[in-house]
């Protein structure tokens, strides 16, 4: 993002200035986002989630969280149509990092990816990141031990009947694995999607950075720390 005076009315410039050349120019930010044009996905017959999951684990949680019940692109209580820019980050200058020019930024957003990329978005997101916080340690033993199972269930369902040495304690892993039954949680939870309750405690928010994005009309996706808002109609 740059500063453009308003003096700048010579055509030279303007013209370098279209032609993505900025020097002379302040820079006051940097705007990185990625355009979901779930309208055009679905049409063409795929699912926006599992072609975001595809792409990244970010989006992938953005767009879980966007289609959770109540949430605006769930099939029964939203719109699944509606096109999504999610903002990766939006990181001012020191010198121009103040609430008036960021808050223009983002009221002006929808207007600048219009400009850009031709789509006006229906829903801006943005995932804060955590504060440092301690890790959950108990999740981090669940998870190996589902791996454990998974690979289990994969060896036999490849080789059935075969008996491969184990090492303390797998013997009773293998009898385990044999009748668990993986929930949908699980099933997210190994693959590294986004599951009930897998957003950073509430103590690890940064109240500051939320505070800004709720007062410029964001509100969290219930629990999952997705901040996101929804973009008016055009006249």
């Amino acid at each position: 993002m740059y500063g453009i005076p308003f003096s700048l009315d010579d055509d030279d410039k303007m013209e370098r200035v279209y032609n993505q050349d900025y020097r002379g120019l302040t820079k006051i930010g940097t705007l990185i986002g990625c355009l979901i044009l779930c309208e055009q996905i679905i049409d063409e017959g795929y699912d926006p989630l599992e072609v975001c999951d595809a792409s990244s684990g970010d989006l992938e949680y953005a767009m879980s969280a966007l289609s959770d019940i109540d949430g605006p692109l769930n099939y029964e209580t939203g719109d699944p149509c509606q096109n999504v820019f999610y903002i990766h980050e939006l990181e001012m200058e020191s010198e121009w990092d103040n609430a008036q020019l960021k808050s223009k930024i983002t009221e002006e957003l929808p207007w600048l990816v219009f400009s850009f990329l031709h789509v006006m978005p229906d829903i801006l997101a943005f995932y804060p990141a955590p504060l440092a916080h301690t890790p959950n340690i108990a999740e981090k033993e669940r998870y190996e031990v589902l791996q454990k199972i998974a690979a289990q269930k994969i060896d036999s369902a490849l080789t059935p009947g075969a008996k491969e040495p184990r090492g303390q304690g797998e013997d009773n892993l293998l009898a385990f694995a044999d009748f668990y039954q993986f929930s949908e949680d699980d099933m997210k939870f190994v693959t590294r999607r986004r599951y009930s309750g897998s957003s950073y405690p509430e103590t690890a928010k940064d109240l500051q950075e939320y505070a800004f994005y709720e007062a410029n009309g964001f509100e969290e996706a219930k629990d999952s720390r997705l901040l996101y808002k929804v973009v008016e109609p055009l006249n």
